[in-house]
């Protein structure tokens, strides 16, 4: 009797023992597609499967590396009249399909999974639907191709190590190198471990809405032709450093501790509305083409909630974040937004310079974190709006005219005897005549401050009003540029 000589790429110590088929060197397993009668591959993979028939023992139950199915793989309750093989609700063992060419479906549907599940370089040529499941031991598709859409809902990928991964690290699925040729979809699924799908590829749209990802979910370096959605994701970490995503990337109502966002390529939308960070941000070498974060957000004006259209407690990175956006909606013609973006992360900067460094440096950052606020963010928010900018003439023009006329009113000699006016009694629109004048450097000499107190006063206000000047002239002329 000779067994079957077919050799694995991703199990070295592999071995067939099945027998080969008369005139091959393969058994009837590894097969070409196209060189064997699916109902006879159907029956004598169930006897191995149930351990009965002349040959069921010789290859472990589950073990299906390199195996050529010309049928469906469905679990055994599936009503679909179809040829496949049929798999029990309970697999104890670990379900090795390394390899592995399906011609059909793969409906994995209400499978408890005792140990891993591993899909290494396999090849699904079918539709791909696991619902209800749970690996026990997580699920590995490395470097696998599934050439219709994956759909994966309502499962539980608990953590576990995989046959021939030499790694200590364990993870509730691996994806590394993956092709999903119709996109994949992962709703609702919980996974315990980490996530990886680093340098994979989909042509379509990949979906993630509704799962939780207690440890996180790693994106390196991917290339998707379609959206990646993320909606109400709940995860630790998200990691996109390096992705290409040609669709949008949708992050609306998402909660994540630590999001990265180094280097990537969004050639769509990128949507925040609801998004929750916790930890930290990383946006820095980033690109997209545009962004929303909420219907009339982001918004400068103060009384307005949730102003800018995301909730971000991150210590560090906010700026980075912000800048991205900003570039985003000026790319896209919206220079309202851009300049709110550029307020914010005007903010944020300052925020981190103060958390950064020494004391001495903490010490320079508040100084220049309040010098910035009463000068460029509570005036002009930072050349972003002309309302806040004419609220400062009116806020200082009245308030040292309040101040001349209650000062005079309670006895104090502010001006020179020789000023012209004062001889009647002075009136709060003399005081507002003196304050406009003197604010806009203008010093016409019919009321001329006296020593001390007045000449103080008198200086600040011009200062001020040089400094209000210089801001007004500098907006308004950015907004006529623009």
């Amino acid at each position: 009797m000779t067994l079957c000589k077919w050799r694995s790429r991703t199990r070295p110590d592999y071995r067939c023992l099945v027998p080969a088929e008369p005139g091959s060197d393969l058994c009837l397993f590894h097969q070409p597609l196209d060189n064997k009668d699916p109902e006879e591959f159907v029956n004598r993979l169930q006897n191995q499967i149930a351990g009965s028939g002349a040959r069921a023992d010789h290859n472990p139950p589950f073990s299906f590396v390199g195996y050529q199915f010309p049928c469906s793989l469905i679990q055994e309750r599936v009503g679909l009249n179809i040829t496949a093989v049929r798999m029990p609700r309970v697999i104890p063992d670990v379900l090795d399909l390394a390899e592995a060419v399906v011609a059909g479906q793969l409906i994995l549907n209400s499978i408890e999974f005792g140990k891993a599940v591993c899909f290494e370089e396999a090849e699904i040529h079918g539709e791909c639907e696991v619902v209800h499941a749970t690996f026990g031991a997580g699920l590995q598709i490395s470097h696998s191709h599934f050439r219709k859409q994956l759909v994966c809902r309502n499962s539980a990928f608990h953590a576990g190590a995989y046959p021939s991964y030499k790694s200590d690290q364990v993870s509730s699925m691996l994806a590394t190198g993956t092709e999903f040729s119709d996109g994949a979809e992962f709703r609702n699924c919980t996974f315990d471990k980490s996530v990886v799908l680093t340098r994979s590829r989909a042509g379509h749209d990949m979906d993630f809405g509704y799962s939780k990802f207690a440890h996180g979910l790693y994106i390196v370096a991917t290339q998707w032709q379609g959206n990646g959605s993320f909606h109400h994701v709940d995860a630790r970490t998200l990691d996109l450093t390096g992705a290409v995503i040609r669709g949008g990337l949708l992050l609306a109502g998402a909660t994540v501790c630590f999001l990265e966002l180094r280097n990537v390529t969004i050639g769509g939308i990128l949507s925040l509305p609801g998004l929750r960070i916790t930890e930290s941000v990383n946006a820095r070498g980033g690109s997209v083409r545009q962004a929303y974060v909420g219907e009339g957000r982001p918004t400068i004006l103060l009384l307005v909630r949730n102003r800018r259209g995301f909730d971000s407690r991150a210590r560090f990175g906010n700026s980075s974040l912000w800048a991205l956006l900003g570039k985003a909606f000026a790319a896209d013609g919206d220079r309202h937004k851009a300049d709110t973006a550029h307020y914010f992360t005007r903010d944020a900067l300052l925020r981190e310079a103060i958390r950064r460094g020494s004391w001495l440096w903490k010490c320079i950052g508040v100084v220049r974190y309040v010098g910035d606020f009463l000068f460029l963010r509570l005036t002009t928010a930072y050349g972003a709006s002309l309302t806040r900018l004419f609220a400062t003439w009116v806020s200082l023009i009245g308030g040292f005219s309040a101040v001349y006329f209650l000062l005079c009113r309670a006895g104090m000699h502010l001006f020179s005897p020789g000023s012209k006016g004062l001889e009647v009694p002075f009136s709060f629109g003399r005081a507002l005549y003196f304050s406009i004048v003197t604010f806009t450097t203008l010093g016409y000499g019919d009321i001329v401050p006296g020593a001390g107190l007045g000449s103080a006063l008198v200086a600040i206000e011009a200062i001020l009003g040089g400094i209000t000047m210089a801001l007004t002239v500098m907006v308004v002329g950015r907004k006529f540029m623009r």
